[in-house]
C-alpha cells in the first residue's frame, strides 16, 4: 500500500509542476527619469582681496606719483560650467578715493588698471578702466569669447597696467575698487519682434 501513496504524491507533484509551467509571465515597465540643471561655479579665490598698501612713490623723481605696481594674479580653481555656450564677463572699478572735495590741479584720486581672466574661452575678456582724475566714470565691463563645451578649469584673474590720469600726483586717502567676475551663459539678444 505504500506504493500507491507514493505514486499519488508523485502524480500530484508533476501536476502542479505542469500547471506552473503553463502560466504566462507578466511584466510591467516603470519609467525612471532625472534632470540635471545647467550650473556654472567659480572656484574660491586664492586671495580674498588685493591690498597694495601705500601706492605712492616716496623717493626719486616720482615722489607723490603712482609707484610701480607689479601684476597681481588671483586664481579661481575648479571653476566650471556643466554645459556649453558660456562666457566670462568682468566688471572692474578703478581704485578711487571717495573724497568729493574739489580736486586741485595736478592731482588725481583715481588709479586705472587692466584686468583679464584667462583659461576659459579662446578669447579672454580684457578690459581697462578709464576713470578721470576726479574718480568719475570708474567702471569698465567686458566679456570674452564663448566656450562651446562644458568645461572644468582653473581660472586666473590678472591685474596689470596700473596708471593715473595724466600721471598726476595722488591725493592722500584710502582708495577702493572692486572686480566682479561672472561665469555663465553667453546670452545673445533676440532679434526684434521675437
Amino acid at each position: 500500500m505504500m506504493r500507491p501513496a507514493c505514486l499519488a504524491i508523485a502524480l500530484l507533484m508533476s501536476a502542479s509542476a505542469g500547471s506552473a509551467g503553463a502560466q504566462a509571465a507578466k511584466t510591467g515597465d516603470v519609467p525612471v527619469s532625472a534632470n540635471v540643471d545647467g550650473v556654472c561655479r567659480l572656484g574660491p579665490p586664492s586671495r580674498p582681496s588685493v591690498n597694495f598698501g601705500d601706492i605712492a612713490a616716496h623717493s626719486g623723481a616720482r615722489v607723490g606719483r603712482l609707484a610701480a605696481l607689479l601684476e597681481v594674479t588671483v586664481d579661481l580653481p575648479h571653476s566650471y560650467c556643466n554645459f556649453g555656450g558660456t562666457k566670462v564677463t568682468i566688471r572692474a572699478e578703478a581704485l578711487v578715493s571717495p573724497d568729493v572735495s574739489e580736486l586741485p590741479p595736478g592731482f588725481a584720486r583715481a588709479v586705472n588698471y587692466t584686468s583679464t581672466v584667462t583659461t576659459w574661452a579662446t578669447t579672454a575678456p580684457l578690459i581697462t578702466t578709464s576713470a578721470s582724475a576726479d574718480g568719475a566714470s570708474p567702471v569698465a565691463e567686458g566679456s570674452g569669447g564663448t566656450e562651446p563645451a562644458a568645461k572644468l578649469t582653473d581660472l586666473t584673474l590678472a591685474l596689470s597696467g596700473f596708471n593715473v590720469p595724466s600721471d598726476a600726483r595722488l591725493m592722500a586717502g584710502n582708495y577702493h575698487g572692486q572686480i566682479t567676475i561672472t561665469l555663465g551663459p553667453a546670452v545673445t539678444d533676440a532679434p526684434e519682434g521675437e
